[in-house]
């Protein structure tokens, strides 16, 4: 289209090829598809122009007439108004074509003009508030679409910018096609079914999978760094929060500090450094929404299959919304955020007997809040986050709590607020921003000069830990077996506990703990090999997570299945020969959320690059000599039991070049901002195109 585009006399594009006449649907049309374009295509400054162009061009043509409706076309002789037939389509493709360009520059003016010519067309052609064209009764061929064109745009131009006028214009009419005439009109004027309207596609330039604290902060990123792309959020639950809103058990909180795992953006400006799940929730809620993330997210959108097209260029993704709606969404680039576990089923652990216990046994993942466990005896099986958050929490309503493990980790007491952070707010009160910044170098300083010591280090930084763990153990509780792990420190996550909460309810009597392997559960007690026996009214099985990669979306490729755990990582971020997608993973040794954010940051400079580059996809592929010498090295290098049974699930890292796994966030986000972008990725070019007309 564009390259016939101002070979006619009076400029715009011909209706036909023998190029007979100039008229107004061609041009609309032109004006349409482009500002379409402009708003889900890469190359938007490149659509865009051609939008605005075209409508330059549509309205100083003068078919548009002095009552605001819109002629026919124009006389070739003189290049004017022909006076030709006002049909109700010519009023309503513009409509749409203008809506679009308002989205695409966020100028309101173009939504203003199409409301003068919706208004217009309104007033010419009805009778008793009835859509009519001057065919009628006798319009041939498609002339009986004509009024569904305008019906459909004018709903576009609706859901942009609602009038009550427009609302009742449109009821009014459906009303009327189907009492008077729905045996006449084409089967494509009928209500549609549940599934039809489902078939609407929904396009974006970047879809992102999860509205958890990795998804709001992937949105900020793009629209901070890549405005001129569209994109929204697809989550599967009712609200904002991932994982902070699937757990509801005692005490749920962060294990890392608030000022690295929240948004770099947005200052967690709170003294405690550690928070609880609501307040985590809130302080998301409260983000998104000051910079309008909240209004690009769709809730209760689970998406079920994510199939990328090699012809077309783009993802569709398969969305079941409100648990029984089918939607299709469309875009250029697919982002998952979707965490690592499984949110609808727990790690299954074999505990014998259990399922013979005639007490309450709860899962942490699923907690009955309901269930009232004052004055019980309760035995927390794990050693891991949940079982050290549990125990201090439960304690004060049971009669007793006792943590059961098969092997010990490290607990570490972390002071809500250290005496560094009192002394700088104390030196900095005049400047939040000055105190936020300070506090948070501190909490990336001191973590990270901590696990490397330890990676270095190993056997000094488990006597250190050891020293640490005497000091805050009462005298009843001895470290041996209980707190010496057979790992050294970060081999697994360490555990931490505000305040020393944890030891605080050792100290105090209502907490224990007990180490040693299960022999069977029976109606009412848990025999352990050791000979022990302990006798709850109350099960809590904190025995772990189910790894679950890519929040069980089955993702494939030109209809063939994608085999994740064949395929190695990108940077720690992209998948071998999947095109135009990232994931998110954080640290295990760090606040999640700077992984999050380093990812993030990434991703945005490789899409400003495809925009300057011309280029439609991106695809991470290893050379034959990489294939044949590179090493397997772990996704998560973690070794507890639910990270080693999901090994044969999840991807790989490598041991080489750009298939290393992310190592820590000082190098992370210098590669994220200056790093090597092409090593390692094939970059495919989208045929040239030039804006000039020919």
């Amino acid at each position: 289209m564009k390259d016939a585009y101002g070979t006619t006399p009076c400029g715009g594009l011909w209706w036909d090829k023998p190029h007979t006449y100039v008229n107004a649907i061609a041009n609309e049309l032109f004006l349409d598809v482009a500002a379409h374009l402009a708003n889900r295509a890469f190359r938007k400054s490149y659509y865009l122009d051609w939008a605005r162009r075209e409508w330059a061009w549509f309205q100083g043509s003068g078919m548009i007439n002095s009552e605001s409706t819109i002629n026919d076309g124009l006389d070739l002789d003189t290049c004017e108004n022909n006076g030709g037939t006002v049909w109700s389509y010519n009023q309503g493709v513009i409509l749409g074509g203008l809506t679009e360009l308002s989205r695409a520059t966020g100028d309101d003016s173009y939504i203003t003009r199409a409301k003068e010519i919706a208004d217009a067309a309104i007033a010419a052609l009805t009778e008793d508030g009835i859509l009519h064209d001057p065919c009628e009764p006798d319009c041939g061929g498609d002339g009986s679409q004509f009024k569904g064109v305008f019906a459909r745009n004018l709903q576009i131009l609706q859901k942009a910018s609602p009038e009550d006028r427009y609302a009742s214009f449109l009821d009014a009419n459906a009303d009327s096609i189907w009492e008077h005439n729905r045996e006449a009109i084409p089967d494509s004027w009928r209500p549609t079914n549940i599934m039809a309207a489902g078939q609407t596609i929904h396009d974006y330039d970047v879809i992102i999978v999860g509205a958890g604290i990795s998804g709001i902060n992937f949105a900020y990123r793009l629209q901070e760094k890549c405005p001129d792309l569209s994109y929204c959020i697809l989550e599967g639950r009712h609200e904002i929060g991932g994982t902070w809103s699937l757990f509801k058990y005692p005490g749920i909180r962060s294990d890392s500090d608030l000022y690295t795992f929240g948004f770099s953006w947005r200052p967690w400006n709170e003294q405690s450094s550690i928070a609880e799940g609501p307040r985590i929730i809130k302080y998301m809620k409260e983000s998104a929404a000051m910079y309008g993330i909240d209004k690009k997210i769709n809730f209760h959108h689970k998406v079920d299959k994510a199939n990328w097209s090699s012809s077309e260029r783009n993802w569709t993704l398969d969305v079941t919304a409100n648990k029984t709606e089918k939607k299709t969404y469309r875009g250029k680039f697919f982002m998952l955020c979707t965490g690592y576990y499984d949110y609808n089923e727990p790690l299954k652990t074999v505990i014998p007997g259990l399922d013979q216990f005639q007490g309450k046994v709860m899962h942490p993942q699923f907690w009955d809040t309901e269930y009232d466990y004052s004055d019980k005896n309760v035995v927390i099986i794990g050693s891991g986050a949940t079982a050290i958050t549990l125990l201090p929490n439960i304690a004060p309503k049971a009669r007793q709590v006792t943590i059961l493990q098969r092997s010990p980790s490290y607990v570490l007491s972390q002071p809500k607020q250290d005496g560094l952070e009192r002394l700088i707010r104390g030196l900095f009160w005049w400047s939040k921003p000055v105190e936020h910044k300070l506090i948070r170098w501190k909490w990336l300083l001191v973590p990270f000069l901590l696990s490397q010591f330890a990676y270095k280090f190993p056997l000094r930084a488990r006597k250190v830990f050891s020293g640490i763990i005497d000091k805050q153990l009462p005298s009843h509780v001895s470290r041996d077996p209980h707190f010496n792990p057979s790992y050294n420190p970060f081999e697994q996550r360490v555990c931490l506990c505000p305040d020393g909460d944890f030891y605080q309810a050792l100290r105090e009597g209502k907490g224990s703990i007990e180490t040693g392997v299960i022999d069977t559960v029976t109606p009412n007690s848990i025999k352990l090999v050791n000979g022990k026996e302990l006798h709850p009214d109350m099960i809590v099985t904190a025995t772990g997570l189910k790894v679950r990669f890519a929040g069980g979306v089955n993702v494939s490729v030109d209809g063939n299945p994608y085999p994740f755990a064949d395929k190695f990582i990108w940077k720690g971020q992209m998948l071998e020969d999947l095109p135009n997608a990232a994931f998110v993973v954080g640290y295990v040794d760090a606040s999640w959320t700077l992984g999050a954010d380093a990812t993030a940051q990434m991703i945005c400079r490789i899409l400003n690059q495809m925009k300057r580059e011309g280029v439609d996809e991106v695809i991470p592929r290893r050379t034959e000599e990489e294939k044949k010498n590179m090493t397997e090295e772990p996704l998560l290098k973690l070794q507890s039991t639910y990270v080693k049974k999901a090994k044969d699930a999840l991807p790989k890292a490598g041991s080489t070049g750009q298939w290393k796994a992310r190592s820590y966030y000082y190098k992370d986000i210098m590669m994220a901002w200056f790093g090597d972008i092409k090593g390692g990725m094939e970059w495919r070019h989208a045929p040239s195109y030039s804006a000039s007309a020919s």
